[in-house]
């Protein structure tokens, strides 16, 4: 409710199945603190045997069990990994000044609302890498979400970097090498994998979802749902939602490097140049379609 803990610039909800039960990821910051209050937080819902939609879920959220309850974090996802089951999100660099260094972070979890310990940074770019902020020395990395291709040979973490509020924001890739999850060392940075161009700018947050779009029966592909503007100075307004589908190669996942034109949208149903996007008006949302180019 309104001036509850909790309960002011609520951020990123995820809806996920974990352990026969659903549960909501999210960022919330306390309504007299601000942004420097914000943290991860999970409500706990039915149990996954039936619709999400289903009464049953907690009143109130909680913070996750085990991490820091000082620390700031946002933008928290959890994965599964060879078994185990870890929450990575954004984070201030402990240490640092606030507010000037975003890192990914990472922690095992005991039962999915807690973690085993604080867990640790596994990927802190500096300001002159491009998730820097220009003329700010600030640094953003953020929005990671966990992405396996289909035949297990890259997993990684796909993310956000630079500011938000610029119409330079993009996405790039970490793919994971083995060893120590939380080792950073465990984490190879693959660079940006989506800029804007075509007339989209600040593009990212994006999540990966299997689609039946595949060409052949029975046949599945990956769809990244990003969000992006339509001007250089749109800032936090006017995003829209938009999908583009996923190639993969030895590198991870190819988004085609950055937007390009408009495209149809019965040809990204129909899979027309497997570069397409799409972006119609469903239930309400505003969304364009784009082609992505396969030259940068």
């Amino acid at each position: 409710p309104p001036g509850s803990p909790w309960s002011e610039s609520i951020w990123a909800p995820e809806l996920h199945a974990i352990s026969g039960r659903w549960y909501i990821y999210f960022t919330a910051a306390h309504p007299w603190l601000g942004n420097p209050s914000h943290r991860p937080l999970v409500l706990v819902g039915p149990q996954s045997s039936v619709p999400p939609s289903t009464p049953g879920w907690a009143e109130e959220p909680s913070l996750i069990k085990g991490l820091d309850p000082d620390m700031w974090g946002i933008d928290a996802s959890p994965l599964a990994l060879d078994g185990v089951v870890y929450l990575v999100f954004s984070a201030w660099m402990p240490g640092v000044e606030p507010d000037t260094a975003q890192v990914l972070w990472l922690a095992r979890l005991e039962a999915p609302d807690r973690a085993a310990g604080p867990g640790r940074c596994i990927y802190a770019p500096g300001p002159e890498e491009w998730e820097g902020v220009p003329g700010t020395g600030r640094v953003v990395v953020e929005g990671p979400e966990w992405v396996e291709s289909p035949d297990g040979r890259w997993r990684g973490l796909v993310y956000s970097g630079g500011g938000s509020w610029t119409p330079e924001y993009a996405m790039g890739a970490l793919e994971y090498v083995g060893g120590d999850v939380e080792n950073p060392s465990s984490w190879k940075p693959c660079g940006k994998i989506l800029r804007g161009g075509g007339g989209v700018y600040g593009v990212g947050h994006g999540c990966f979802v299997r689609t039946p779009l595949g060409e052949g029966e029975g046949k599945e592909e990956t769809v990244c749902v990003f969000h992006g503007t339509d001007g250089a100075t749109g800032g936090w307004e006017g995003r829209k939602a938009r999908a583009v589908r996923v190639r993969w190669g030895p590198q991870g996942p190819d988004l085609g490097g950055k937007c390009g034109e408009p495209c149809a949208v019965e040809g990204f149903v129909r899979g027309d140049g497997r570069r397409r996007s799409v972006t119609e008006k469903v239930e309400g949302w505003g969304k364009r379609i784009h082609r992505f180019l396969d030259e940068l």
